[in-house]
């Protein structure tokens, strides 16, 4: 109990995900607002801002045709040494509006989703990203969404930084670029608009006037109606009549 305790204490309010170079600085800058996922989350109505952390894996930085498709659809994208700098450190926060999109589906219209070799069939969708001044050294990712402790950061200034650019009133970052929901979803009709359903409509229920003449009817053939009498006028229980004590009894023989 302690234990979660002080771990619930040590959190600064601010959920993260993890994501591999070069898609962590794609998602950070704007340009890719996907990140493929085992299996879909939810975020709350309206979106919520998460950090944006950078592994330490670099498969994809080796993958040369890989980095030659996105440097192609990203011309602005940073040199494998910066992008390998960025490493083991929070690159910005992202706008996430959806946890359970079909990665291939959003493949499709994505050119960082087509260029990311996962078999991962979910994706989550941000509409915008803001971008840190500075890497902000923080060592451990996690898996799905994680809480960001301020044991987690080399330096307490750079826990301030992240709230500040999660927490601020800007909507959106200049340049992010907004991805369109690959899927749509269909308008709620509302009970009063709903379409009657068909089938023999329910006759109203009478009313006591109309229930009158039906009654008289019913009970003209059974002669007058006698009022109740009661047939025992007496009381209930009678008291037995008094005549003087008893009279002594007569011993035999």
């Amino acid at each position: 109990f302690f234990f979660s305790f002080a771990r619930a204490m040590d959190r600064i309010g601010l959920r993260c995900i993890t994501m591999q170079q070069p898609y962590a600085a794609a998602m950070a800058a704007g340009e890719g607002l996907y990140t493929r996922r085992g299996k879909a989350t939810a975020f709350p109505d309206g979106g919520e801002w998460v950090a944006v952390h950078c592994g330490q894996n670099d498969e994809h930085l080796k993958n040369a045709a890989t980095m030659a498709r996105i440097r192609e659809a990203w011309p602005g994208c940073p040199s494998d040494a910066d992008l390998r700098a960025q490493q083991r450190c929070l690159l910005g926060v992202a706008h996430m509006v959806d946890g359970n999109v079909a990665a291939a589906a959003a493949a499709k219209a994505d050119a960082f989703l087509a260029n990311y070799d996962c078999s991962k069939p979910v994706a989550w969708r941000a509409d915008a990203a803001r971008a840190c001044a500075r890497p902000l050294p923080y060592t451990k990712g996690n898996l799905q969404v994680w809480h960001l402790t301020r044991s987690g950061f080399a330096a307490g200034e750079d826990t301030a930084a992240i709230l500040e650019l999660a927490n601020s009133p800007k909507k959106q970052a200049e340049g992010a670029v907004k991805a369109e929901p690959t899927v749509k979803v269909e308008p709620k009709v509302e009970a009063s608009e709903a379409a009657p359903r068909k089938g023999k409509k329910r006759p109203a229920a009478a009313s006591d006037d109309d229930a009158k003449p039906k009654l008289k009817r019913e009970l003209a053939g059974l002669g007058p109606v006698e009022q109740f009498r009661p047939t025992h006028r007496g009381p209930t229980v009678t008291a037995r009549k008094s005549s003087g004590p008893p009279a002594p009894r007569k011993r035999l023989g």
